[in-house]
């Protein structure tokens, strides 16, 4: 006789939740990526949309934390969620230093103004770089 068995569907996991991280690192550097190249606004951009990744990564491990019972996967997600913090800083010092070379640049030489600005929709697909 065979026995069909039903089983009910798993809750994911606090860190199949995770995903948007991946894409805050990719953003992370491709914004460096860019800078590197001189593509400034367009890195500030990058560094921008991947802080805001970041806290939306460290708002969500806050509120998850509190569902786990298990002391070692608590530790897990303070340690996650304090990384998240660190690169979300890091990125809005990145936009900070970025709009500070782009005024200096853009002062130097005033034909540039016109090139890009901030507000320009930036181009997030992954091209071989």
């Amino acid at each position: 006789m065979i026995m069909e068995v039903i089983e009910k569907p798993k809750e994911p996991s606090i860190w199949e939740y995770l995903i948007p991280d991946d894409l805050a690192e990719s953003l992370m550097a491709r914004a460096e990526s860019l800078g590197k190249k001189g593509r400034l606004h367009e890195a500030i951009r990058a560094f921008e949309k991947a802080a805001e990744l970041f806290g939306e990564i460290e708002a969500f491990l806050d509120v998850r934390d509190w569902e786990v019972e298990d002391l070692a996967e608590r530790e897990r997600i303070a340690e996650m969620r304090e990384a998240a913090l660190l690169k979300r800083k890091y990125c809005l010092t990145r936009v900070n230093q970025e709009a500070e070379m782009s005024r200096v640049e853009d002062s130097e030489v005033p034909h540039l103004n016109d090139r890009h600005t901030p507000s320009d929709p930036i181009d997030l697909s992954f091209k071989p770089i």
